[in-house]
């Protein structure tokens, strides 16, 4: 299913009706859409539902659904929130709600009344507000939303629940936590990122009558991953392939407090299928993964500081992506030497962990290059790197991230939950594969080592980010189902990354 912002949506339906349709049908088929997927889910027959519309575009679908659930044999009510409809569509919609004799109710005037209703009814439908939302929310909306949420029967969203912003994810903090949302035609960024997606429960397409040969509205692309996107970056190798063809990655990481991160990097690049994987790192580091990952190409730096630099500089010259920061350590001589690196690459480049750390102090690093730059931080580095706290990126990370990337014209994987990745250009990919079990100290090392590996493989940093966020994620969700979320370890995301590779391959 796409993903498309509010104003890409509003201009596909635009193309609809000049293609010969109605804006008035395809708010018909929304909301008999809406109330045919909540069919599926909750037999509706013998139930009450009772519906809260907004006077705009969003309630004609709520007004559709509520005849279709009387239709259904469910007993239906319907709350106008704030005032008799304002647009056509909706009037018109309205009417057939008058003809089928539904019960209305204005908000203002019955609130004792509703609110003893919401304690009784079987579903609730949120049809207040859609794509239009801006924050924050106005009053009565404020108070009926925590109305419904103080509810506990089931509760369905029209397209998005209100409070909610469908082209940055934000959220008011009285937003509806709607348990299901039926989603018109397209996702928006809103089902997709957090704060939002888990305020959206369920997502359950609904289609709408826009057809899919549309042209495309003019702007940022926004995709969700799925996997025949990744499907595509790995056609089947050449009978005449050598090692040459899968890319060399050069490896700056890990320290002698931190060696498990330079093994867990290291394996996850070899994983992913990098032709050449070599480390650079201190002597102890070196002998430890040569132990783990026999395959790694080793270069222990030895000597002075201009000698160790010389020889980076000179593996540099060979490798065809360069990752830098797993397990390096906070310090002043790494913040050197990842501007250093910077100073000295024209391959892609990623940066993780303390060399993100390195960056937040001294942003400079970022413009003073001539390579592509990839970084791939959790909230916290991405708050560091912002000069914010993490709770702050957290409610409004799809505009920080996408201005952030923007601004210093870097490719960004902001690790999650919801895991996004943001461009120079303002497109935006959203990744959902991925388990709680995953949220352990090393399977970032694992990520890191696995996207050096495909910046590599000279694969776009776009599809790079995209594709290791998918598979991490998808090897993650295997490991669960064999070691549970509890007991795994990100060697056993290492274990699984081949079957996510044999999954689509079979």
């Amino acid at each position: 299913m796409k993903v498309l912002t509010s104003a890409q949506m509003k201009a596909a339906e635009a193309g609809a009706v000049l293609s010969g349709s109605s804006y008035f049908s395809l708010m018909e088929r929304a909301g008999l859409g809406a109330a045919d997927a909540v069919q599926r889910l909750i037999p509706m027959e013998g139930r009450s539902c009772l519906l809260f519309c907004g006077r705009g575009n969003n309630g004609g679908d709520g007004f559709i659904a509520a005849v279709r659930f009387q239709e259904l044999g469910a007993k239906v009510a319907v709350v106008l929130t704030d005032g008799y409809p304002t647009t056509r569509e909706a009037k018109e919609a309205y009417d057939r709600v008058v003809e089928a004799d539904l019960p209305v109710a204005l908000y203002s005037g019955n609130e004792e009344k509703i609110r003893q209703l919401c304690g009784h009814t079987d579903v609730i439908v949120d049809a207040i507000y859609g794509t239009g939302f801006r924050l924050p929310l106005d009053e009565p909306h404020r108070e009926i939303c925590q109305l419904i949420n103080r509810s506990i029967c089931a509760v369905v969203a029209l397209d998005l629940p209100t409070g909610v912003c469908a082209d940055t994810g934000e959220a008011d903090p009285q937003a509806v936590r709607a348990d299901f949302t039926a989603v018109f035609h397209a996702y928006k960024p809103a089902h997709l990122t957090d704060p939002s997606l888990p305020l959206c429960g369920r997502l359950l397409p609904v289609e709408i009558g826009i057809p899919e040969d549309l042209p495309a509205e003019e702007g940022p692309v926004h995709l969700l991953t799925d996997r025949e996107l990744v499907a595509e970056q790995f056609p089947p190798r050449p009978r005449e392939s050598h090692k040459g063809n899968f890319g060399h990655l050069l490896c700056v990481v890990g320290s002698d407090r931190y060696l498990g991160a330079a093994v867990l990097a290291a394996e996850g690049a070899a994983r992913a299928g990098a032709g050449y994987v070599q480390i650079a790192s201190t002597p102890q580091v070196c002998r430890f993964v040569a132990q783990r990952v026999p395959s790694c190409i080793l270069l222990p730096l030895e000597g002075s500081r201009e000698e160790q630099l010389s020889a980076l500089e000179e593996a540099l010259n060979r490798c065809s992506a360069l990752l830098v920061g797993c397990g390096l350590g906070d310090s002043p001589q790494t913040a050197q030497l990842v501007g250093h690196l910077l100073s000295k690459s024209t391959v892609p480049v990623v940066l993780d962990a303390d060399a993100l750390n390195a960056a937040a102090r001294n942003i400079d690093l970022l413009h003073e290059r001539d390579c592509p730059l990839l970084l791939t931080p959790h909230l916290g580095e991405m708050g560091r790197l912002l000069q914010m706290e993490p709770q702050e990126v957290a409610a409004s990370r799809l505009p920080l991230a996408s201005a952030f990337a923007r601004q210093h014209q870097v490719h960004l994987l902001l690790k999650g939950p919801a895991t996004t990745i943001h461009t120079p250009e303002g497109d935006v990919y959203y990744n959902h594969t991925g388990t709680p079990g995953m949220a352990r100290a090393g399977s970032g090392d694992v990520l890191a080592g696995m996207v050096g590996a495909l910046a590599a493989r000279w694969i776009p940093l776009p599809l790079v980010a995209a594709c290791g966020a998918w598979i991490h994620g998808r090897a993650g969700e295997l490991a669960a189902r064999r070691r549970s979320e509890e007991a795994m370890l990100p060697t056993d995301l290492l274990d699984a990354i081949g079957d996510v590779f044999l999954e689509w391959k079979d």
